[in-house]
């Protein structure tokens, strides 16, 4: 029989709310603006007669990875039993391959390295995404989820339009995804 865990009830502190936000910040950071300005640029670079052909590979490369990722995550998550708990062994694997991916894509000049890139940047951005989902359910009580989502409501769009300013106002494609990669690796 599987059994099935309880809500929690133990107060989380206001730190540890915002470092929640702020961690989720971070990874969406890694993703949505790399989708909207960093990729439709690099995949343009490339080929600019093709461009929008070539984006559609990328981006439905990228689809992929996500649609692939999520529940993947969402499942191993749950099933892990470690001394780490279950969700931050997956966070720690989807923000170091989210981070590789954005490498990747910080170097490559082809548009099949670019799919790769993207792929590997949604599938591992999305296996960390479904592991920081859970942890409101299994750490913060009912009564704080209404704060938890003020938090989470606040700190993701913030730090969207910072990284859409910056990204926007990069010259070369590399200098945009090193200090996301940081940010990603800190939070």
């Amino acid at each position: 029989m599987v059994s099935v865990p309880q809500d929690p009830t133990k107060k989380v502190s206001l730190g540890f709310l915002v470092l929640y936000g702020l961690a989720n910040a971070s990874a969406m950071l890694a993703v949505m603006p790399v989708l909207g300005i960093l990729i439709p640029a690099q995949v343009t670079a490339v080929d600019v007669a093709n461009s929008g052909n070539n984006l559609a590979l990328v981006l439905g490369f990228g689809a992929t990875g996500a649609f692939l990722g999520n529940p993947i995550g969402g499942a191993l998550s749950d099933r892990t039993a470690s001394r780490h708990g279950r969700r931050r062994p997956w966070i720690v694997v989807g923000a170091l391959a989210t981070a590789g991916g954005l490498a990747l894509l910080a170097y490559s000049h082809s548009i099949l390295w670019l799919a790769v890139g993207w792929f590997v940047v949604q599938f591992f951005g999305n296996v960390l995404f479904a592991a920081h989902a859970a942890v409101q359910p299994d750490f913060i009580p009912v009564n704080q989820r209404g704060a938890t989502q003020s938090i989470l409501g606040l700190t993701s769009p913030i730090f969207l339009l910072g990284g859409t300013y910056f990204l926007g106002r990069v010259e070369e494609f590399r200098v945009g995804y090193f200090p996301l990669i940081v940010l990603l690796l800190l939070m």
